[in-house]
């Protein structure tokens, strides 16, 4: 078993490595690596101290579950399942975000289905300030 979890842990950062080189981040890796490892997503997508607080929030959850209690084992069970699922949807929407900003340079963009409101940067040779659009 012990093995077992150190090929996942060294796939995980061989994997992550080479995404990293390429700068861009998948989602379907977040999502597979937040499978795979609590706070797994996180770190493919370089939130390091929000992967910590997963992986500590699933042990803190495994450990109620742990408890001779009823009541503390079902709280602790949805504790855990919650945090690792958090995990794994927070890492597909950062991946996302982060690629969306590598793809159209945008501080911020919120897409809806008929909505685009960015936020962009703008320097001239006498100011700085931004530019908000809102297209429709």
């Amino acid at each position: 078993m012990l093995r077992f979890v150190l090929v996942v842990f060294l796939m995980m950062f061989i994997v992550t490595g080479q995404v990293f080189a390429h700068g861009e981040k998948d989602t379907t890796a977040a999502v597979l690596l937040g499978l795979t490892f609590p706070g797994g997503g996180q770190i493919y997508t370089e939130q390091y101290t929000k992967a910590l607080m997963v992986l500590g929030g699933v042990t803190v959850s495994a450990l109620m579950y742990g408890a001779g209690n009823d009541e503390v084992q079902i709280v602790g069970f949805a504790g855990f399942a919650g945090t690792w699922l958090y995990g794994v949807f927070d890492a597909a929407m950062t991946a996302d975000r982060i690629n969306k900003r590598a793809r159209f340079g945008h501080l911020m963009e919120f897409d809806g289905d008929r909505i685009t409101v960015g936020v962009d940067p703008v320097a001239s040779r006498n100011s700085l300030g931004t530019i908000v659009s809102l297209r429709f």
